[in-house]
């Protein structure tokens, strides 16, 4: 009966870590904060991001967008200032937690699968800061869901992202 048990801790073993060494990619996201300049408002969104570990792919993931009317809970936050309406893309800090294996790109998307944001070629080792600056009418406004997504990043890699949103309107 002991051996029966020792084969069987020891086929569970087996079957986690080999469970652990093909995870899927994945991402997940936070409010990281939320604050008040003289002029306006912003508040930061943080992603965590980690590649497939058999083909390095992440999925995508959306950010939620709720009006100021709204009565859902977005983040674990129900307020009004946590709202996005009114609110535009204004930068997006990259950290390469683990150096991916490649450079990377990170395309930014609305509810109808339009690019609002292309930011290409990311550093596999340093932490940069994008703004967007190629706008003609200003910051790409958020209206619906933001989609992000990262190309492949290499497989079990770490990339966190900061996306800063930003109004001018009072709140």
């Amino acid at each position: 009966m002991k051996h029966y048990l020792q084969t069987i801790v020891a086929f569970l073993l087996i079957l986690g870590i080999t469970t652990l060494s093909q995870a899927a990619g994945i991402c997940k996201a936070a409010l990281n904060q939320s604050y008040l300049t003289l002029a306006s408002q912003y508040l930061q969104v943080s992603i965590e991001c980690i590649g497939d570990a058999s083909n390095g792919t992440v999925p995508a993931i959306t950010i939620p967008f709720k009006k100021a009317t709204d009565t859902a809970t977005v983040f674990g936050f129900s307020e009004v200032q946590y709202s996005l309406d009114g609110f535009s893309i204004y930068s997006v800090e990259t950290i390469p937690v683990s150096a991916p294996v490649t450079a990377y790109t990170i395309t930014f998307t609305n509810i109808y699968g339009t690019t609002i944001w292309p930011v290409t070629v990311r550093s596999t080792t340093l932490k940069e800061v994008a703004f967007v600056t190629s706008f003609l009418d200003g910051f790409p406004a958020v209206m619906s869901p933001v989609t992000v997504q990262l190309s492949a990043i290499g497989n079990s890699k770490r990339v966190d992202l900061h996306i800063i949103f930003r109004t001018t309107k009072a709140r």
